[in-house]
């Protein structure tokens, strides 16, 4: 499961928001499990947990802090995760790393560090799979879903 946040940092209500969603997709596979357990005449096997992972391109620091989300051992800088038993991983665009680990992910971003993905995707070897997979789709986003010019004043469309 995945959920991206906006570009700004994501609010609280946000936050919350991805996390019902996580507890209902739960819940459902849960009665869907029980349900075809009956029909069957098996035992209940309860699915696993669903893992949550946001996205957002700057640091949520209100949701960081609110949530004690706290950076992730053994990965990059820019993952963070809450208690194991939440199941619930933090990606925050502009602070992984520049390198090919990351930069699927960093397509997902916007402004300079997109930008600065996109360039790094033109650099790699023509044979190479986050070339092949990436850059076709993102040339047919560009083709399909043009550029919407926003105000400065309100940052709208």
């Amino acid at each position: 499961m995945e959920v991206v946040l906006p570009a700004h940092p994501a609010r609280l209500a946000e936050y919350r928001s991805a996390v019902l969603k996580q507890l209902t997709l739960d819940h459902l596979q849960a009665l869907e499990a029980a349900k075809d357990a009956r029909q069957n005449e098996e035992p209940l096997v309860v699915p696993p947990f669903p893992r949550l992972w946001l996205l957002s391109a700057m640091r949520p620091a209100a949701v960081i802090e609110a949530y004690d989300f706290e950076p992730m051992r053994g990965w990059p800088d820019g993952f963070f995760q809450r208690a194991a038993g939440d199941v619930i991983g933090l990606a925050v665009l502009r602070q992984l790393p520049q390198d090919r680990a990351t930069l699927l992910l960093r397509l997902l971003a916007a402004g300079e560090v997109l930008a600065e993905a996109i360039a790094e995707l033109e650099a790699l070897p023509d044979d190479a799979w986050e070339r092949q997979l990436a850059l076709p789709l993102l040339l047919a986003l560009r083709l399909e879903i043009p550029q919407i010019p926003r105000t400065r004043a309100t940052g709208s469309f």
